[in-house]
């Protein structure tokens, strides 16, 4: 429970949670569509020039790992703070719901 009050107390502070979440879609979408360039073969030869850009393709993926995961741990906050406003008698199950999540996500 102590950890669904310290979210609400985040979310009450800022306001713009729904902004965030779409930034976080907008950007994700984006680089779906830009993924097929990213991991064409280059035009260049080189093994110096492949390996920097398959790490380069490696960041970009895992960049898009952590966007999604902040969407989701964003829009799953919000869900149960708004089940938490609708039925504080719930509050204790939706802050263990918060709990499991966060100790999943570490």
């Amino acid at each position: 429970m102590a950890a669904l009050n310290r979210v609400s107390r985040a979310f009450r502070t800022d306001p713009d949670d729904a902004g965030r979440i779409a930034q976080l879609t907008a950007s994700i979408e984006g680089l779906d569509k830009r993924m097929p360039d990213l991991e064409r073969p280059p035009d260049r030869a080189g093994s110096t020039f492949n390996d920097l850009q398959a790490l380069d393709l490696s960041a970009w993926r895992l960049r898009r790992q952590q966007w999604v995961l902040q969407r989701d741990h964003l829009e799953l906050a919000r869900e149960l703070l708004r089940q938490a406003a609708e039925s504080p008698d719930q509050r204790a199950r939706l802050g263990e719901q918060w709990a499991d999540h966060a100790l999943l996500r570490a």
